[in-house]
């Protein structure tokens, strides 16, 4: 298996060891209390574990004291995976914290399936400066995962706080993988930003990789899949962390991960240099929920169209056998759209949209029961690349046409 794996020249696919599944350390103990000192070599420590957020922190105090030094070290490191306490220490302080470091808002790095690298298309949860985890400190699935592959990018930004003073300080965050996912990935894109230096301690937590399929082989052995990448707000794959540590148990004033944090501190960053955006990194904010009843707008409608021209253009096996050639179907189908400003002319352009697929599996949805418009007493579906008309009639199988019986499920399917 370890030669296999090899040959597929991904280091983040492989055999599942023991370790990578540990949902805490036995090696590391975090400090329960915030502290908050000077080190040895001169700079501002403060150590701010999620164990400090059982109770709420003053961090408006908090940054006050860290924008009035020159240089400080930040450590978060936990030392055991807690959903709850994560967060708060997510919430309460590196939120806050970054948010007056940053100018712009901060696309924190969003998984991209490998199969799907040109839809031009994100999407944002509703929360959106925060990301659910499972229990082991992955995150959970939400939009359109249909058998592991995902078909669009999903991300999450974090805004800027225009009430507070921007803060200029020098900071080296200190991390490991018990950190909260936001928070990682917080200080991952801020450190692709060149605003601050990181230190990670022991390995980075695969979702920072991309997402697995994970599994089980003969003999208790178990393996993961890497499916996706990671991509960064400038649509790269992002910058590796300043320096990485083994796992080491020392935590005194003198150990080697303060001795090596204080170096960094002291290290200029680098300038940022122009790379290409990609289609992906631009932000996007949730959808609003629009009024059933309503046909929406000529921007709406049109965004609907480009939506569904791009899917198809990248993504349909079927596209060279479609009733037109696609390349020519924008435009024949834009007047018809901006002309749609009822209902029913909406619905028929849908259709028509629909039907010119030739697929009997590319269907109209946007209710239970089908869509049509209020004005219509019947069902409509498309077949063989025409609108089969339905009335709403009770049928039995014996009075649907012969040519037709073939249809039954799919007709139904459709409704």
């Amino acid at each position: 298996m370890a030669q296999v794996f090899t040959r597929l020249g991904d280091p983040q696919s492989g055999i599942v060891t023991p370790n990578s599944l540990s949902t805490h350390t036995t090696w590391f103990n975090e400090r329960p209390h915030l502290v908050h000192r000077h080190l040895p070599t001169g700079e501002e420590y403060l150590a701010l574990s999620q164990q400090a957020c059982q109770q709420p922190i003053q961090a408006d105090s908090l940054i006050e004291q860290l924008a009035s030094q020159s240089a400080v070290v930040i450590d978060l490191r936990n030392e055991r995976i807690d959903n709850a306490l994560g967060l708060a220490q997510y919430t309460q302080f590196v939120q806050p914290l970054i948010s007056q470091l940053i100018e712009q808002p901060l696309v924190l790095p969003t998984a991209r399936s490998f199969y799907y690298h040109g839809l031009l298309r994100q999407d944002f949860p509703d929360e959106l400066n925060l990301l659910p985890i499972e229990k082991d400190g992955r995150m959970e699935q939400h939009y359109q995962v249909y058998f592991g592959l995902r078909n669009m990018s999903e991300g999450v930004y974090l805004p800027t706080n225009p009430l507070k003073k921007r803060i200029n300080t020098k900071i080296c965050f200190l991390i490991n993988r018990f950190v909260n996912v936001n928070t990682l990935k917080a200080v991952m894109a801020l450190h692709h930003r060149q605003r601050c230096r990181v230190l990670l301690e022991g390995d980075m937590p695969d979702y920072m990789y991309g997402e697995s399929y994970r599994m089980a082989l003969a003999d208790q052995v178990s393996v993961k899949i890497r499916t996706s990448e990671v991509l960064y707000e400038d649509g790269t794959l992002g910058s590796d962390v300043d320096q990485q540590l083994s796992e080491q148990a020392d935590t005194s004033w003198q150990g080697p991960l303060l001795g090596q944090a204080s170096q960094l501190l002291h290290q200029p960053l680098r300038p940022l240099t122009p790379k290409p955006v990609q289609n992906m990194v631009y932000i996007r904010h949730p959808q609003s929920d629009y009024p059933a009843n309503q046909t929406p707008t000529a921007v709406l409608r049109l965004l609907g169209l480009f939506n569904g021209w791009n899917t198809i253009h990248y993504f349909s096996p079927n596209k060279p056998l479609l009733a037109l050639p696609w390349n020519k179907a924008l435009p024949h189908f834009i007047p018809q759209f901006l002309a749609a400003s009822t209902d029913s002319l909406y619905f028929m352009a849908l259709m028509k949209l629909t039907g010119s697929l030739r697929d009997g599996h590319s269907i109209l949805i946007s209710k239970q029961g089908g869509r049509s418009p209020k004005e219509y007493l019947m069902e409509i579906c498309p077949l063989a690349s025409k609108c089969l008309v339905k009335k709403r009639i009770s049928l039995t199988y014996s009075q649907i046409p012969p040519k037709l019986m073939r249809w039954r499920n799919s007709s139904r399917a459709m409704n």
